[in-house]
């Protein structure tokens, strides 16, 4: 299944990872989320145009199943199928202000493979091919997966969106911090979540 965007609403979302890149709404702590894969860690992305709210979230494999590598077991395969139906149910991970009337439209998730993306990486380094051919033991430490999961909501009142909770450690506990950044027509803002600040505020002065 192909993850969804609006193009407007993607525009939004590719503008975040530059200004996070850039620096102009994140410090160095923010960064992480573009160039580096640390477990514990997930980004959260969150775009507000017209009256769609759209949320991106990515992180490691780890954080979701408890192991890097594509499954090898039929007890691994199922553990992938659970974290995938958890990740595309948004009413249980997230919560909005209720004033928006905010309603779940759609949500997807993704398990991307280190194999797999690089199958989609044209031109990828033949001496980084002959590197990883020398891994002869599939071992979990040498392998990358990537989970990712989008959402859409439709709003009826997007003006009055304030506030978002955020309730993906209760559902996924090896995951520790979730990197979260916002743009809106009036905010921008990040702030790094923790199972002990599970909100996001948008409307503080």
């Amino acid at each position: 299944m192909k993850l969804f965007i609006s193009p407007a609403a993607r525009s939004v979302l590719l503008l975040i990872t530059t200004l996070c890149a850039s620096g102009v709404m994140a410090d160095d702590h923010m960064r992480r989320q573009i160039d580096s894969h640390e477990h514990g860690i997930t980004t959260l992305n969150i775009a507000l145009d017209g009256n769609e709210l759209v949320l991106q979230l990515e992180g490691p494999g780890m954080n979701f199943v408890g192991f890097e590598h594509a499954a090898h077991t039929a007890k691994q395969t199922q553990t992938i199928a659970d974290a995938l139906a958890a990740l595309e149910d948004g009413e249980q991970l997230f919560s909005i202000d209720s004033d928006a009337k905010c309603v779940l439209a759609e949500g997807v998730a993704l398990h991307i493979t280190e194999e797999e993306a690089d199958d989609g990486h044209d031109g990828h380094d033949d001496d980084h091919n002959d590197e990883h051919a020398n891994h002869t033991d599939d071992t979990d430490d040498s392998q990358h997966s990537e989970f990712v999961g989008e959402y859409l909501y439709l709003c009826d009142n997007p003006g009055e969106v304030g506030q978002i909770s955020v309730k993906i450690f209760e559902s996924f506990p090896l995951t520790t911090e979730i990197e979260t950044s916002f743009l809106g027509p009036k905010v921008q803002t990040f702030k790094n979540l923790t199972p002990a600040d599970l909100e996001l505020r948008l409307n503080d002065e």
